[in-house]
This record gives C-alpha cells, structure tokens and sequence, in this order.
C-alpha cells in the first residue's frame, strides 16, 4: 500500500469513529500509533492530511500575508485574546564584583 492509500483508511475509519489505538493495531507493521494520531489531529484542524505542510508554529508576518491583516491586527489578537507574549533572548555580560568595583 502506498502512503495515500493508508492515509485514505485511517480517514475513513477515523469517520467511523474507531480509536487511534485500534487503528494502529488493525495496520500494524504499516503504520503506529503515534503516526495514526498525527494524522488524525491534521485531519480533524485542517480537514486534510497534507505532509507537505509541516504542522507548528507560524509567524505572525506569514498570517498577515495569507489573511490579508495588518500586522498591528494580528498583534493584537496574538497578544490580547490568545494571551501570547514575544520574548528575546538577551545574553549579558556575567559581571563580578571586581568587574563592578572597576566600573
């Protein structure tokens, strides 16, 4: 079975209702749990299974572009509603206090 044809089952038997661990077990040396639930979270937040597309994070200048919002938008809704902060890492210098009495 090719990769498509093996999505295309665990498609149809996620519609049915059958569980992760059920499915692994009916495909056992073609595809694993962990694989099933992958697939079946893509599936049921994009509607798709499309490896091409990496699930994870997505910048806020890509959302812009794709949705057609200004940035100061999607700021907004990252930082008022999904409570999202951006953060930078800083490295310092790690002064002594001989460093600090030479000051």
């Amino acid at each position: 079975m090719k990769s498509k044809d093996i999505q295309n089952v665990v498609l149809c038997m996620t519609d049915d209702g059958i569980s992760s661990l059920h499915i692994a077990k009916e495909l056992r040396k073609v595809a694993n749990e962990r694989t099933v639930r992958r697939w079946q979270h893509l599936y049921r937040s994009v509607g798709t299974i499309d490896l091409k597309i990496p699930p994870g994070r997505r910048s806020a200048r890509k959302l812009t572009n794709s949705l057609d919002v200004s940035k100061g938008t999607i700021g907004r809704i990252i930082h008022d509603d999904l409570h999202l902060h951006v953060y930078h890492v800083k490295i310092q210098q790690n002064l002594k206090d001989d460093h600090k009495q030479a000051r």
